[in-house]
């Protein structure tokens, strides 16, 4: 499969995932209470910590991996079936402790359904990951899809049936069936139960690795939810949930597909010693103009976003939610670090800079609690500055790029990103900044700032403009050379 094919198939598989999954989350909220969704996003938040924990990147060492053998592949097999039995007992030992579940009888019916998804995890690991190796992104995108949208489906069905806190976690069970089962049809020639311990050491010091650098920043927003929920309790945890998993749906999915289609080409111009300043610039460019526009708009809406959403008894939601998207814009200050210090063989570094990020971030949130949901989010603002600081000023060295020239790519970000929320602005100040802000006059504003934002575009002679340019002439010319009927 073409590098083209295999970034086509992967971007559509997501974003019918994403789809699927935005849509139970709008469908559960308006179904369940906050109560009902802050337990499960208890449970969710201990299996998260435990899963970071061991969360070796097994699959990443065998996709990389120049010259795989059979032995190798068992080793991976027997490692990541370790990992998981052990994940899966901790979880279902959790579940029968009160400190852990608070005392909440339906916190352990949670982490009991959530401790078989482990185990089924483990079937899948040889044929998900022997299949991503063979960039074969076709089945992957169907499997992942289908895997989503049918947890999707069996959410929403046992919400419907009262099943309430555990409605999706039922999903999350159904997902990892339907992914197993996917993975090991679609991908049956890789299945295989052999055992080994050939090259062990390797690998679980790739593992460690791996563990430092990703696992200590995921345990602890995981860990954050458990804190908040241990403070304030159930009922604003589920609240401040609605708010963060909005906030990192859109990140993860617009963010991350953009950034799996440049580090390619990142990657290429470092290999071919061409440098990365040019492609980090035009990417971060992109990026840019692309994610500060929709999240500094969504943070102007937050309060009628919430109610068109979620409802009414939600809205309590809205403040956390425009802080939290702030904070992930200013996030994309160093947006793409994390390819650049693999390119510069420099993941060390990240990793010790991650760890505290992590300290002080996780040190602040526990405070931040305790001033409400409200303090919580801000203490996520105190984490995205202090990663400005960490971060920011590594890029030059990084990407090779001068200071003067990231200057440029963040003013202009910031000139677009005013020139598209402009109207929003404008027409939630005249509304007292109202949720119950008309849908019409929400859209009018909309529709002015992708006016303003395209113009600001043209006039800047902006990379983006100019994909945009070449994609709509690309499509122009498919459709007049399309064979009539």
């Amino acid at each position: 499969m073409s590098l083209r094919s295999a970034f086509a198939w992967s971007l559509t598989g997501q974003m019918m995932s994403f789809a699927a999954t935005f849509g139970a989350t709008v469908l559960l909220t308006r179904m369940l209470t906050a109560r009902e969704i802050g337990i499960y996003a208890a449970g969710l938040a201990i299996v998260g910590v435990l899963q970071a924990i061991s969360a070796f990147g097994v699959g990443n060492y065998v996709i990389r991996e120049e010259k795989l053998t059979p032995g190798t592949l068992s080793t991976a097999f027997t490692l990541n079936g370790v990992l998981c039995v052990a994940l899966a007992g901790i979880v279902f030992a959790a579940g029968y402790s009160d400190w852990i579940t608070a005392g909440e009888p339906q916190v352990r019916s949670v982490l009991h359904l959530l401790s078989v998804v482990p185990l089924l995890n483990a079937f899948e690991l040889r044929p998900a990951t022997m299949l991503q190796r063979e960039m074969n992104f076709r089945v992957i995108s169907l499997v992942t899809t289908a895997r989503a949208v049918m947890g999707a489906l069996v959410s929403i069905v046992a919400a419907w049936y009262g099943a309430g806190a555990l409605s999706a976690a039922y999903g999350g069970l159904t997902q990892a069936v339907v992914g197993a089962l996917g993975f090991s049809i679609f991908g049956r020639r890789h299945i295989g139960v052999s055992v080994s311990i050939l090259g062990w050491r390797k690998m679980i010091g790739f593992g460690f690795q791996t563990l430092a650098i990703s696992g200590v920043s995921t345990a602890s927003a995981r860990a954050a939810d458990f804190i908040l929920g241990r403070i304030l309790g159930f009922a604003p945890l589920g609240i401040y949930s609605r708010a963060s998993a909005l906030t990192n749906t859109l990140y993860q999915n617009l963010y991350g597909s953009l950034a799996r289609v440049l580090f390619p080409r990142l990657a290429e111009d470092h290999r071919s010693g061409i440098g990365t300043s040019t492609s980090y610039l035009k990417g971060l460019d992109i990026v840019l103009a692309l994610l500060w526009p929709l999240l500094a708009g969504l943070a102007i809406l937050a309060g009628p976003v919430i109610l068109i959403l979620f409802g009414e008894r939600w809205l309590a939601a809205a403040p956390p939610l425009t802080v939290l998207l702030l904070s992930q814009a200013i996030c994309l200050c160093f947006a793409m670090n994390h390819e650049l210090f693999i390119l510069r063989d420099r993941l060390a570094q990240q990793t010790w800079l991650e760890m505290i990020r992590s300290v002080v971030g996780l040190a602040a949130f526990a405070i931040g609690c305790t001033f409400g949901l409200l303090g919580a989010a801000l203490a996520r603002l105190l984490d995205a500055l202090l990663g400005v600081a960490l971060f920011v000023p590594l890029l030059p060295r990084l990407s090779g790029a001068a200071r003067r020239e990231l200057f440029v790519v963040y003013l202009r970000g910031a000139v677009l990103a005013a020139a598209a929320t402009a109207p929003a602005l404008a027409v939630m100040i005249q509304n007292d900044w109202s949720p119950a802000t008309s849908l019409s006059t929400i859209a009018m504003a909309i529709a002015g700032g992708i006016a303003l934002w395209v113009v600001s575009l043209r006039i800047m002679g902006h990379p983006l403009f100019v994909e945009m340019v070449r994609l709509t002439t690309q499509l122009r010319n498919r459709i007049s050379t399309a064979p009539s009927t």
